[in-house]
């Protein structure tokens, strides 16, 4: 069975923005069919909660989100993969499974750039962002930011506008994070950028979505910008993150008298360093980032290492074993068998031969599907391939 299914599971039952993931990969190693395998979770510091969600051993919502992925064309980064991004594997609070749709590329060859404030930015605000970001791309950086109103989104807009290339962390599942606001944008986005979310199809933000996600922002930088703030500005929480993670953390600040800055004074009080231009950032990137003022060469680079789009269901390679049916549980091979016999047959004709639930129908049939044993049909029946 691919490890697909399990890292969804995995990640749906762990939930975001905790240390659970990381307890489990220290016992059992990067392996969610280990970890869904196992029944008895004590002795790892987990919360009563945590133990209880991972013995929910169904799959059937983790095969609804991948079939979702696949019409969407959402492409899926588990923890451990070559494109998965190295800065968010390192934080103690990892998502194992981002989701990201668009232009989607090998982020662990770029410098990745924060820029985050305020949303009720100043004219003064948004030319500085603007101005810094723009700078940024034509030097070949990455652009990253959370796609909300203000200095996020003239961040986000003038990257691209300049031929650059820019990450949007959204604080919803991808098919839930365009607005009427900035539904524009979110298409730039997707047609030229990424658009990435730790949260899977189908999932509404919410007030703990937005700071949640803050953490990714500053995961995938090597630091963050923080260009117009208030004292109580989402833009701290990141910067925040940012130095918890050992990321630097920037301050591009404006009248002291404003209200909107006043966040940014308060960061350069306690270490932050103050910017002025994208030099100021590029410079303490240029050993490392070698590709740096070269923006064509990074536009092929880009190109080359595109990520591979998601395989549909019958693409999917199962781990083979040594008996094919032994890839199944007792409910698909029995699932399986009355296909095979009836030659097709609907879900409800399956609830009747066989006397199971129709909710264990769908999730063997669903299972079924995405190990390339059957299809669907029209008219709601199924036939094994």
């Amino acid at each position: 069975m691919d490890n697909t299914i399990y890292a969804l599971w995995l990640s749906l039952v762990t939930g975001p923005s905790t240390a659970t993931c990381r307890k489990l990969i220290d016992r059992y190693g990067n392996d969610p069919i280990a970890i869904y395998k196992e029944t008895e979770y004590e002795g790892m510091g987990l919360t009563q909660n945590a133990i209880s969600k991972l013995m929910n051993k169904d799959l059937s919502d983790a095969a609804e989100i991948y079939k979702r992925c696949v019409v969407m064309d959402i492409n899926l980064l588990v923890y451990g993969d070559k494109y998965y991004p190295a800065g968010l594997a390192n934080i103690p609070n990892f998502p194992y499974v981002v989701y990201t749709k668009g232009k989607v590329i090998n982020l662990n060859s770029e410098l990745c750039i924060g820029m985050v404030g305020t949303r009720n930015m100043t004219p003064y605000g948004m030319k500085l962002a603007s101005e810094l970001s723009a700078d940024l791309s034509r030097s070949g950086a990455v652009v990253v930011s959370g796609l909300a109103k203000g200095i996020d989104s003239a961040a986000h807009t003038a990257c691209l506008d300049n031929d650059g290339y820019t990450v949007a962390v959204l604080g919803a599942g991808i098919d839930k994070a365009k607005r009427w606001d900035n539904e524009k944008l979110f298409e730039r986005i997707e047609k030229n950028g990424m658009l990435l979310s730790e949260y899977p199809p189908g999932m509404a933000s919410s007030k703990i979505t937005f700071p949640q996600r803050n953490r990714i922002i500053s995961g995938l930088s090597k630091g963050v910008v923080v260009v117009e703030a208030g004292l109580k500005s989402g833009a701290l929480i990141t910067a925040d993150c940012a130095r918890k993670q050992g990321r630097r953390v920037y301050v591009m600040t404006g009248p002291t008298f404003r209200s909107t800055f006043e966040g940014a004074v308060e960061l350069l009080k306690n270490g932050a360093k103050l910017i002025t231009n994208a030099e100021d950032v590029l410079g303490e990137f240029e050993a490392e980032y070698q590709t740096i003022g070269n923006k064509d060469l990074n536009r092929i680079r880009r190109e080359h290492e595109a990520l591979p789009k998601i395989p549909k269901p019958e693409e999917l390679k199962p781990i083979e074993p040594e008996n094919e049916d032994e890839s199944l549980d007792e409910t698909e091979k029995k699932i399986f068998e009355l296909i095979k016999t009836n030659k097709t047959v609907t879900a409800d004709e399956l609830v009747y031969l066989s006397g199971m639930t129709i909710d264990s129908v769908n999730e063997a049939l669903s299972m079924l599907e995405i190990y390339g044993r059957i299809t669907s049909l029209a008219g709601g029946r199924f036939e094994v391939i």
